[in-house]
């Protein structure tokens, strides 16, 4: 029997082949840690390649479209927030109802091939920024989300 994170990722996320995403073990530890609201904090360490932003972008985006939440990623660099950006938006078009959730004014085919947005929200209220801690850009970026108040923080890279 599949656990509730597994079955979750089957039936709405796509692997690279087009496929029902399946969870590893240590993934399912990585959905939960990142989706349940129960989990205050979390530290998440593994090997390179592992599926860390893979998996903890399907549970963001679960989040998103299940919960009303206020999502903040924030790395080291632009380029690193990017990358779970890219993720998260390429997953809300594994499936007709996620994408059916993207709240968006333009052409959706044009958000799932530019892919570097900065902030997407969704019909139910959620919404997801990206925040550099970049040396030179925070004092900047900080003062754009003076206010924001996520619920759901994630930090890539945070050593």
């Amino acid at each position: 029997m599949l656990s509730k994170y597994n079955a979750r990722t089957q039936l709405y996320f796509k692997d690279l082949d087009g496929e029902p995403f399946s969870l590893t073990a240590g993934q399912e530890d990585i959905f939960k840690a990142v989706y349940e609201p129960s989990i205050r904090r979390a530290a998440i360490k593994t090997i390179t390649q592992y599926g860390k932003s893979e998996v903890a972008s399907m549970a963001l985006v679960c989040a998103a479209v299940e919960r009303k939440e206020k999502i903040l990623i924030v790395s080291p660099s632009m380029k690193q927030s990017g990358i779970i950006m890219g993720k998260l938006i390429g997953h809300f078009f594994d499936h007709p109802y996620l994408t059916s959730m993207i709240e968006y004014y333009g052409k959706l085919e044009q958000l799932k091939s530019e892919r570097s947005k900065n902030r997407i929200t969704t019909r139910n209220g959620s919404e997801i920024m990206i925040l550099t801690a970049e040396a030179k850009t925070v004092a900047r970026a900080a003062k754009s989300l003076m206010g924001f108040g996520a619920t759901l923080v994630l930090v890539d890279e945070s050593a």
